[in-house]
């Protein structure tokens, strides 16, 4: 809700936005050979058909005053959309490997080794939208790496625990596309000047590194 007053007028309005996470099912196994190669994998399935864009929408607004008549609804959505999405199946698959631990003189104790590898692969969910949205999204296939240490606490002395730094590494690879873009004819946000289509498609690369300590 939002008013203003200046002259004896008000004008008044109702916005509404709402926002909707996408349901998320998720399955999937592993299997560990020889206490050192674990093999895993998971489906998951997202449902995207009833996800609700995050995209505030004025609902009504009205002006009021002595010599002033606008109508009904005289301010105009500035945010329409039409958005169509769909359902979305998508998978993994990993391994990780531990490398038998080794003893060090040290107060960081036996200090083993993780190497890990994946692959992913991601369909867009998004089917089709309106000339008011330009929303650049496309298939992904996913390839990642990474590595974990384990090593004892050098800070604790009785009842000995272990802490462990993990990392890792995605480099995302897009789907090459277009989403056409016809010339509006005269400036218009969003759209290119002279009518060209906006690319879809790149390169993405993520990582992050984790600490924890067991208990």
């Amino acid at each position: 809700f939002f008013s203003s007053r200046r002259r004896h007028t008000r004008l008044q309005g109702d916005w509404s936005s709402d926002v909707c996470s996408s349901d998320l099912w998720v399955g999937g196994a592993s299997y560990q050979l020889l206490h050192t190669l674990t093999l895993s994998g998971d489906m998951r399935w997202t449902r995207w058909d009833r996800m609700q864009m995050s995209i505030a929408q004025v609902t009504h607004s009205s002006v009021e005053g002595a010599a002033v008549d606008f109508g009904e609804d005289p301010v105009a959505d500035g945010n329409p959309y039409a958005i169509t999405m769909r359902n979305t199946v998508s998978s993994r698959v990993g391994l990780d490997l531990a490398i038998p631990p080794f003893t060090t003189r040290t107060p960081f104790g036996d200090i083993g080794v993780i190497v890990r590898g994946g692959f992913g692969y991601e369909p867009t969910p998004l089917v089709s939208q309106s000339t008011s949205s330009a929303l650049l999204d496309a298939d992904r296939v996913i390839f990642a790496v990474g590595a974990g240490l384990e090593h004892d606490d050098p800070f604790r002395k009785k009842e000995q625990r272990r802490a462990r730094l993990d990392g890792w590494v995605q480099y995302h690879i897009l789907a090459s596309g277009t989403l056409d873009r016809p010339d509006p004819g005269t400036p218009t946000a969003g759209y290119p000047v002279d009518g060209a289509p906006l690319p879809i498609g790149g390169h993405l690369l993520a990582g992050g590194l984790q600490w924890s300590l067991e208990y």
